[in-house]
């Protein structure tokens, strides 16, 4: 007879292949409730998105933030996979005027060099770092049973599930009747899950048929003040609404690529090389290999990784931290 890691593991797996695309829009809002956040952070913001997935690997997450501070800023970061390379576009539109795209090609989607998927909420649940569920499930420890949204769980411990970063305790409370996540609980180290004293808890408020697939439509994400005295105080608070999903959508393959004009600055980490529109200068520390700035009609040579980093890549690469995607 399976036991319920090997039961939640195929019903997550035929959950999570039956679809050849997905398309999720959605938004979220937070807000910082930390009282000695500094005056020039964002006591809140709003991130609007837009995420395509295809079963061939073509993946586009497109999200754009806004903040109560009075700048008139919006930040637009689209993150793109072609399903063999990747990259990144950057630009910030001020009262509606967007200023010079920036594009950085690289191997990793989003942030996922780091160890974590770069889905979004309604998906990222489903994987323990870079894995989904149902290939790590049989690693877990299981926890017996819980109850969310009035549906009876199996909680699964995970450890070490953080790739490259220290190794965390994550609880997922697992839906008995559709393998989907409901609850993520996640705790900085055995202690502070000995004390039940998450560092986040991720909950969700809705589970969803949208034509047959089962999604978290709706959730909230609660950031806790773990060293202070009381362990219920609540740091950052993240609500997360969807307001469209869509599966098995036909897509044009320039959707999953930037459109790279004269004006555009690209840093290509694959291959060494960076483009710039005109000339520019840039200082570079004296140990670096200097990027030799040139006209958009050609690339540069072959330029070492750390130069470009330490240069006009720092520009692109890595400008955004979104967040705890875990």
């Amino acid at each position: 007879m399976p036991n319920a890691a090997e039961t939640a593991a195929t019903k997550l797996t035929s959950e999570m292949g039956s679809w050849t695309s997905i398309e999720l829009r959605y938004h979220m809002d937070c807000e910082n409730k930390d009282p000695a956040r500094p005056s020039s952070y964002p006591r809140t913001f709003r991130i609007t998105g837009r995420y395509i997935e295809t079963a061939a690997g073509q993946r586009l997450l497109d999200e754009r933030k806004t903040t109560d501070l009075k700048t008139n800023e919006t930040t637009v970061q689209i993150e793109y996979s072609d399903g063999s390379k990747c990259a990144s576009m950057l630009r910030i539109d001020t009262d509606g005027t967007p200023s010079r795209e920036q594009v950085g090609i690289k191997r990793h989607f989003y942030l996922e060099d780091s160890g974590s998927t770069g889905r979004p909420n309604q998906l990222q649940y489903l994987y323990v770092g870079l894995k989904p569920l149902p290939e790590v499930l049989a690693q877990a420890e299981h926890l017996g049973e819980g109850r969310w949204l009035d549906r009876d769980c199996d909680r699964f411990l995970f450890t070490h599930t953080q790739g490259k970063q220290d190794p965390v305790n994550r609880i997922y409370w697992l839906d008995r009747e559709t393998g989907v996540t409901l609850r993520l609980q996640y705790y900085e180290t055995d202690q502070k899950r000995a004390e039940d004293r998450p560092y986040f808890a991720w909950n969700a408020t809705s589970l969803d048929d949208v034509n047959g697939h089962h999604l978290t439509l709706n959730s909230e994400l609660l950031q806790y003040d773990v060293e202070g005295s009381d362990p219920q105080r609540v740091l950052m608070d993240y609500k997360f609404t969807t307001d469209e999903a869509a599966f098995d959508r036909a897509y044009e393959k320039s959707m999953f690529w930037p459109t790279i004009t004269k004006e555009t600055t690209v840093i290509d980490t694959i291959k060494n090389t960076a483009v710039f529109p005109k000339k520019e200068a840039v200082e570079f520390p004296s140990t670096a290999t200097p990027i030799r700035a040139v006209e958009s009609s050609g690339w540069t040579d072959s330029l070492p990784t750390s130069a470009m980093l330490l240069g006009a890549a720092a520009l692109v690469v890595g400008l955004l931290v979104r967040r705890r995607r875990g």
